[in-house]
């Protein structure tokens, strides 16, 4: 009797405190198609971010995850170095010198160690604190010293670039592959390249030491943040390596210059390593061939599935019934975190402004709500203004569904905030609700005016987001009536199902589906 082949394995990398729900629609979708799927993330997991038949292992910022730690592990040719336990076990001679340097290499286990070992004789144990702290203290000032000469080596690249863009050109014609070829799998080479970056932290070597274990076909690390850690697990595995680019990172709003640069740096250096990346639109894909070259990628933008039995025809009343809100005012909802980057200050000045007795729900989070409540009381509409705890994703379809109208207040000051496809734009769109966008947001204002779902207006200044709503919710609901039965008609073209199926095609070139 032949045996079953087994099912492939991909590994996706997050290190964002809340796991976006592009990654769990992506293991979902490959879990539907018969992959075996393991998301590695920043602990700890929220219950609403667990999906059935997908694994999630947390690995905290300091390494820790299901109960042990990874230690501080050196990022080797061949593999990583063992951790304390296996290293202090594998030394049967001069044990309390070894075991001094083990507790000055993981200051955070030396206490434990200074406490319970029985490798030290009890008299030499405060002899073996007093040495261990000062071994712990050394190595801690030659790491910062080391860290401080890579930063200013990365400052004076900048500086000097007409000195060090040469090198670069011959190093990026060596190494980095051709529009078609395969990117870098050299062990050697994607040892150069991460080494260049600095040195990687301990959650980036256990991560890597996870993926190590687990051997997956396919490495498919989200955000920049996780890159790094991609690209040390490819090394170690040989496996495949999918960077999914959920922003142009270096050109996000409120960076330092020097921050921005350092991004743009990193970035660069890790993308040749990549075998393949999704990004949102190409409008990404041309700002990131520009800065980075020639790379394979497909898009999938942020569009959302509804939850199973919805129906976007309703009726659906969370909102009124919650708040006892009359049916003749308005309702329009902004879910995410709020902050003045976001001019939810200027949408509350519209709210205030605004012809209509418009009620504005926030689906929020985080310390900013008390000063955004204290300035709804300034404005007068404190009563209109009602914030509301996140709930779980599938829920926020039905929110969205309660509300009138989506407002999405962004400016479009940034490179990246201006060719973004917001997903609040997809939720609404599956929702069956109509929106408000800025007209210089690229991609919101092509599909707003190719399918009128909503209302386009330039927002700059408090009164512009009054007369953008002000045109939504005219006297009899005109526009919003036209703009209701347009996004009805358009769900299904920007439906997950839809627009997905680019990153299945990726997949299955890369012979796991």
């Amino acid at each position: 009797m032949t045996e079953s082949p087994r099912p492939h394995k991909v590994v996706m990398i997050d290190r964002n405190s809340m796991t976006d729900r592009r990654i769990l629609l992506e293991a979902e979708t490959l879990r539907d198609l018969g992959v075996e799927v393991e998301i590695v993330g920043l602990g700890p997991i929220a219950d609403t971010d667990s999906i059935e038949g997908v694994k999630r292992t947390a690995i905290w910022s300091d390494g820790q995850y299901e109960g042990s730690s990874i230690q501080d592990e050196e990022f080797g040719a061949n593999s990583l170095t063992p951790n304390i336990d296996r290293f202090l076990r594998s030394h049967t001679t001069m044990r309390p010198l070894m075991t001094a340097v083990a507790m000055a290499r993981f200051p955070r286990e030396g206490m434990r160690l200074a406490r319970e070992s029985e490798t030290i004789p009890a008299p030499l144990r405060p002899v073996a604190s007093v040495v261990t702290g000062a071994l712990a203290r050394t190595v801690a000032a030659a790491r910062t010293f080391r860290s401080g000469i890579r930063v200013a080596s990365m400052w004076a690249a900048g500086r000097a670039a007409d000195v060090v863009q040469p090198v670069r050109a011959k190093m990026q014609e060596r190494e980095t592959p051709t529009s078609g070829a395969r990117a870098l799998s050299s062990q050697e080479q994607i040892t150069r390249r991460v080494r260049i970056t600095g040195t990687p932290d301990r959650w980036e070597r256990a991560v890597a030491d996870h993926v190590a274990r687990v051997r997956p076909d396919v490495i498919h690390v989200h955000d920049l943040t996780a890159l790094k850690a991609g690209c040390i697990a490819k090394a170690l595995t040989g496996s495949l390596l999918v960077y999914d680019a959920h922003e142009l990172y270096s050109h996000q709003p409120g960076i330092p210059k020097l921050t921005r640069r350092a991004l743009s740096r990193l970035e660069s250096t890790l993308m040749p390593v990549v075998d393949s990346a999704v990004v949102i639109n190409e409008d990404q894909a041309e700002v990131m061939r520009s800065e980075y070259g020639e790379f394979d990628y497909v898009c999938l933008t942020n569009a959302t599935r509804a939850p199973e039995g919805f129906n976007p025809d309703g009726p659906h009343d969370l909102i009124r019934s919650r708040f006892a809100i009359p049916p003749d005012e308005p309702i329009i909802l902004f879910q995410g975190g709020i902050n003045r980057g976001r001019k939810i200050h200027l949408l509350f000045e519209g709210v205030a402004q605004a012809r209509s007795r418009i009620h504005l729900v926030l689906l929020t989070w985080g310390i900013e709500i008390p000063e955004f409540q204290q300035l709804a009381k300034d404005l007068g509409i404190e009563e209109r203004i009602h914030f509301v705890e996140p709930v779980p994703w599938n829920d926020v379809v039905y929110w969205a569904a309660s509300a009138d109208a989506g407002f999405m207040p962004y400016q479009g000051h940034d490179l990246n905030t201006r060719l973004s496809h917001p997903n609040k734009m997809y939720e609404f769109i599956t929702a069956g609700t109509p929106m408000i966008g800025s007209s210089d947001l690229v991609n919101v204002r092509r599909t707003l005016e190719a399918t009128g779902i909503g209302v386009l207006h330039l927002l700059r200044e408090g009164k512009d987001y009054a007369d953008a709503l002000d045109i939504m919710f005219d006297d009899d609901w005109a526009r919003w009536k036209e703009c209701k039965a347009n996004v009805l008609r358009s769900r299904e073209q920007f439906s997950w199902e839809t627009l997905s199926r680019d990153f299945v095609g990726l997949y299955e070139r890369l012979g796991v589906v």
